[in-house]
């Protein structure tokens, strides 16, 4: 028996002498249960369809109501979800309600180990009383007060998920950090869209078609790559080009307008698409040809790469941050400097004009993914890294 495993039978029972061993009881803290395309809903999604039930029993804990609370349970039958409201962490008497609650659910399922996804549910989940693992996906280009609050909210480790979110946090936090990447699994089949694209936007079948997947916010750039298509129009007549996504916050809808407004002013109606929020953004990226990531801030790690790369598709991507990691320049993409709608549509426009190196890159990003970034493996690190703070 490993030291980390742990016993348990009800109390009126006396041990027999094989005893059940039992799973842990793992609690996952989620900020947010609405439903917008995201790294952090992503990764929740993946562990907790490849968590090993024999060695932990995961429950999910969101800190704000939404339509993802119906999802997961309709997903996970037997994956208890709750939700314990917490409101800004600034109002510090609705903070400290919630960490009351949190540890009455804590005890009443007997919670033993906490996994908190992100930075506002590590403030909660290392304030609950239990052994707790955070894991960041974020990267402040400078720090807040908020990221260095951490340095005095108890955990037992701090997990991230790539070399520059890790140097980013060092700048504030200063304790170690496992560095454990996030997977998809390849084995994932993927739905053809093509057909639908056509149908609902008169998209030919045989048109190239380049696609952008990302919140609509400032800072993943749809502006430059909605001028960089409208360089492209007139080299590339027959391409199309799709953004996928909606503005998750009330202050980005503007920003959601004007880019639908710079569309028309470049003339591009029939030519560029907002698809909005869609649940199936992998099987449109199958469909397309390219993927692009625009953001003119560096990434914290890129799973929409990740996701090109599992559809088999080469990715053009801002030279900064994540992409650096994920991208192998020449092989699986190509980088470009942020904010420059000139230098994406040159790059975009070389894999448009050469199709067999766009099937090598896409063939190529695809190995990389099963090599590197597979859903599984990543699962069973993190697992590891749960037993060990247990012990």
């Amino acid at each position: 028996m490993l030291p980390s495993e742990k016993l348990r039978w009800p109390a009126s029972d006396p041990p027999t002498t094989e005893a059940t061993i039992q799973p842990h009881r793992l609690l996952i803290i989620a900020a947010t249960a609405r439903p917008y395309i995201g790294g952090t809903i992503s990764f929740l999604r993946g562990l907790l369809a490849t968590l090993d039930r024999s060695r932990f029993e995961p429950h999910l804990l969101f800190l704000e109501d939404g339509p993802l609370v119906a999802e997961f349970s309709q997903a996970f039958p037997d994956l208890p979800v709750a939700v314990i409201p917490t409101g800004p962490t600034r109002q510090v008497w609705k903070t400290a309600r919630a960490i009351v609650a949190l540890r009455r659910y804590i005890r009443r399922h007997e919670i033993e180990l906490i996994l908190s996804n992100e930075a506002k549910t590590h403030i909660f989940g290392g304030w609950a009383g239990r052994p707790e693992c955070w894991y960041s996906h974020s990267a402040s280009p400078r720090p807040t007060p908020i990221d260095r609050l951490m340095n005095f909210v108890p955990t037992r480790q701090a997990i991230t998920h790539g070399t520059y979110t890790a140097a980013q946090m060092s700048l504030y936090y200063h304790r170690p950090v496992e560095i454990i990447p996030i997977g998809l699994d390849p084995g994932r089949a993927l739905q053809d869209r093509r057909p639908e694209l056509t149908r609902d936007y008169s998209i030919p079948l045989d048109a190239p078609l380049v696609t952008l997947v990302g919140l609509l916010m400032p800072w993943k750039g749809q502006e430059y790559f909605i001028q960089a298509a409208a360089r492209l129009a007139t080299e590339f007549p027959t391409a199309r080009f799709l953004i996928v996504g909606e503005a998750p916050f009330e202050n980005c809808r503007d920003y959601a307008a004007d880019l639908k407004r710079l569309s028309q002013e470049l003339g591009l109606d029939e030519r560029l698409f907002f698809l909005g929020h869609r649940a199936d953004s992998i099987d449109l990226m199958a469909a397309s040809d390219i993927v692009v990531n625009a953001s003119t801030m560096p990434e914290p790690f890129g799973m929409v790469l990740l996701e090109a790369m599992l559809a088999g598709r080469p990715v053009v991507a801002t030279r900064a941050g994540g992409p650096l990691e994920i991208v192998v320049e020449g092989e699986t993409g190509l980088l470009v400097a942020a904010a420059d709608p000139a230098a994406l549509a040159q790059a975009v426009g070389k894999l448009l004009a050469d199709p067999a190196r766009r099937r090598a890159m896409g063939q190529a990003g695809r190995r990389r993914l099963e090599k590197h970034f597979d859903l599984a493996e990543s699962t069973r690190r993190l697992e590891s890294v749960l037993e060990g703070v247990l012990k």
